[in-house]
């Protein structure tokens, strides 16, 4: 009761985890009853690993809510995506938005009062890149690439103890429990800390606490730390070989 926007980033930062067929599907339909806005971030929606992937299986999916809007003008969904993350361009701030009409002409609005947004040969040079041949040969290899990384991880966080409660469905993040390891580094900071000794960093937990003004003044979050397996697979390798030290 009272509320009027829901925001979600699907598949999760810092989590991964994925919201996808019926479950996406009831989340579309109860906005659409209530006229309660549903925010989807889609800005990780090709990296799905809730199906088998292999280097020999073309297999591969994409999840959004696109699919279960009837109608973009009436339905409250409005969706978020871009070249930053699945089209691996972190550089290029080239994104966009899928909603009703009126909530496309007020971000216009808003958006050329405050930057005027990307120019217009920047927004062109990257029609290319949309081709639907192209963004699924990309995505069969994105996914092909980090569901080997992330199984990778996977296993070498197993052999140091390191928890990992829910595996990545998506995204290229591993949200780790370290609390079963000795201190200091059972608390993120000490994680971080001694981490930075052999030049590996990860992202503590509490960045991810969301407690605006600090009105909550526990913190559930000073266990858990956030690694990354979206860089090279040599890369990923040595920073859990100083993880290991």
């Amino acid at each position: 009761r009272g509320l009027s926007v829901l925001l979600l980033s699907n598949p999760c930062n810092p989590t991964g985890q994925l919201i996808e067929g019926e479950e996406l599907k009831n989340w579309c339909r109860i906005a659409r009853e209530t006229q309660c806005s549903l925010v989807l971030d889609e800005i990780y929606s090709r990296y799905i690993y809730t199906q088998r992937m292999s280097p020999t299986d073309a297999t591969w999916r994409m999840v959004s809510a696109a699919q279960f809007v009837d109608d973009v003008n009436q339905d409250p969904v409005i969706i978020l995506d871009g070249l930053t993350k699945c089209w691996r361009m972190p550089g290029l701030r080239i994104c966009w938005i899928v909603a009703p009409k009126s909530v496309i002409d007020a971000v216009g609005a808003a958006g050329s009062f405050l930057d005027g947004g990307p120019s217009l040969p920047t927004q062109r040079s990257c029609v290319p890149l949309l081709n639907p041949k192209d963004v699924i040969e990309q995505t069969v290899m994105l996914q092909v690439l980090f569901s080997h990384k992330r199984d990778f991880l996977l296993r070498r966080l197993q052999d140091m103890g390191i928890t990992v409660e829910h595996p990545p469905q998506g995204t290229f993040y591993c949200w780790c429990d370290i609390s079963n390891l000795p201190p200091p580094l059972n608390n993120c900071w000490g994680f971080f800390r001694e981490l930075l000794k052999e030049k590996v960093i990860v992202t503590p937990g509490v960045f991810f606490d969301v407690n605006p003004g600090s009105r909550r003044k526990f913190n559930s979050y000073d266990s858990f730390i956030r690694i990354s397996y979206g860089p090279s697979f040599k890369e990923v390798q040595r920073g859990l070989e100083g993880m290991q030290r």
